[in-house]
Formats: C-alpha cells, structure tokens, sequence
C-alpha cells in the first residue's frame, strides 16, 4: 500500500483471511469486487478519500456535465438534463454487458406472500414474468392476441376466487416500451425480426417462435 509515497507491506495472520476483501466466501457472495483501500493516517485523510469517492464523477463525463451546469437554463431543467445525461453514460461491467448481450436473466425477484408460502429452507425465489409466465398463461378468451395487444390493451385487475388473475380492457391504449434495434447494423437485425415477431404473432410457448436448427 501507499501512502505520502511510500510503501507500506501489510501482514495478515491467518484470521484475517474470514474478515478482510480477500475472503473468498464473501467474494462468492458478493459476486463482485470488494472495494477495499488501506488508510495509513488519521481522519483528515480518511475524510478526503470517502468524499473524493462518493463525489467521483463518471469517466470521460465531467466536461459535458460542467456545460449543463455552466448553462443559462432553470435549475429544475439543468438538474433533469444531468440526471438523464448520468443514467445514459452509466460505464457497466463486463458480466453485465455479457448477460444483457446474451439475453440472461440478472435478476428475479418474489413476492412476500409466496416467499412465505414455501418452504424455510428453498431457494427457488423469483417471480414470474410477462413474457415467461403470464401472457402464455392467459386466459382463452384472449387467445388472438399478441404479446403487443396484451399490454397495449389490457390491465391487471386482481384474483378470482379460484386464484386466476383477470385483466380488465383499457379505455385508451398505453404505448408499450420496447428496444429500439438498428435494422442497417447486421448484427441487430437477427434481433430486430425476433422481435417483431414476439410482439405480433401469438404464442402459449416462446420456443414455438424458432422452428429447430433455426437461431433467434
């Protein structure tokens, strides 16, 4: 470690291997790195590395972020133009690039009430989804229509006495939000068609979509 330029060697015994970063249970816990730095002096330079952190700006943002700031617009529409300006220059890791680019699920989630329906000592949690789960679990009667229709024009409205839930048809169609593709880039375009046709061709079975020993 270093610190006023110089280096420091920091020995570990053989405990501080399940409290410190290197643990490897919580590594496999935490799935991600353990942000860890070493602080060799008193408060004053542990004041400024937590608050040179948590005010770090995004890299290779700053400059356009001082423009919006520096602009003769209102508060309120200067503040909104770095908040979306943030979220669309937000870097990721490359596992997530990896999981969104190969369409992997990175996360499930599960209601209280069926977390407490299950069993203390399962770990299959995760809630059913739109796609996966209840449009090609709808009811009969709407049969004809297509993942778009689904959420266009109808609207969850609860449980039946049965448990089933019912829809309930909306006065005036919401625009679904969808991925935008390129269709000039080659390598959309597979995903393009894809889907259009998850969107308006109706299915029970996604896997209904691609005939055998075709791709996606």
């Amino acid at each position: 470690m270093k610190a006023e330029k110089r280096m420091y060697h920091l020995k570990r015994s053989e405990e501080e291997v399940r409290v410190n970063d290197y643990n490897p249970l919580l590594l496999l816990l935490w799935k991600a790195n353990i942000d860890v730095s070493f602080t060799s002096e008193c408060s004053l330079a542990l004041a400024d590395f937590v608050s040179g952190y948590v005010t770090k700006a995004e890299r290779g943002h700053m400059q356009d972020l001082w423009q919006d700031i520096l602009d003769h617009r209102g508060i309120y529409s200067k503040l909104f133009r770095i908040g979306i300006k943030c979220l669309n220059s937000r870097p990721i890791g490359l596992y997530e690039t990896c999981d969104i680019l190969l369409g992997n699920l990175t996360k499930k989630l599960s209601e209280v009430e069926e977390i407490a329906a299950n069993d203390s000592s399962t770990e299959d949690f995760y809630g059913d989804g739109l796609v996966t789960h209840f449009y090609p679990n709808r009811a009969q009667e709407y049969e004809e229509y297509c993942l778009y229709d689904f959420v266009a024009k109808l609207t969850y409205k609860g449980k039946d006495k049965n448990g089933e839930r019912c829809y309930r048809e909306l006065q005036k169609e919401r625009l679904p939000d969808f991925i935008d593709f390129n269709v000039y880039k080659e390598n959309q375009r597979d995903s393009f068609y894809y889907a259009i046709i998850l969107l308006f061709v109706p299915f029970r079975n996604e896997d209904e979509l691609v005939h055998d020993g075709e791709t996606v």
